[in-house]
């Protein structure tokens, strides 16, 4: 992976071989950044996207693995966890050759992609840190903003 600053954003190029989500942890701990806002686009050869299933608590994976798949669409964001580290939370789209030769996509939550050529992300940090807290009502963890 490498990176470059321009004025308050991130270029960020990940290279063969490095899962997305690691990548842009590694990164965010090297510039101490706890929270912002990034979006991306490249190739990949593993990747597994979830569904939230209709209990709102579970999720279904979704599992394209060996073969070229094109990262269409990335965008997610990083907030603060209760350990102080990075938590992060994407969608993502990617598209491929299904074992029929016809065009075919995924998408969802995003859990892992793993780059086969490369991954370029645009990361713009968050002036200030956004905590997760446990919202009742949501059931889950959400931005604390005040």
């Amino acid at each position: 992976m490498e990176y470059r600053k321009s004025n308050n954003s991130y270029y960020i190029r990940i290279d063969k071989n490095e899962e997305v989500f690691s990548a842009i942890k590694n990164f965010c701990k090297a510039e101490n950044i706890s929270s912002g806002h990034f979006q991306g686009i490249g190739g990949c050869n593993d990747v597994t996207v979830a569904t939230l299933n209709s209990d709102g608590k579970s999720f279904t994976d979704h599992n394209v693995n060996n073969r070229v798949i094109e990262m269409v669409s990335l965008l997610g964001n990083v907030s603060e966890n209760n350990n102080k580290e990075p938590h992060l939370h994407a969608h993502a789209s990617f598209s491929f050759i299904d074992d029929n030769g016809n065009p075919a996509m995924i998408a969802g939550h995003m859990k892992e992609a793993h780059i086969s050529y490369t991954g370029e992300i645009i990361f713009t940090p968050c002036a200030f840190v956004i905590e997760r807290q446990f919202d009742n009502n949501a059931g889950i963890e959400v931005w604390k903003l005040q």
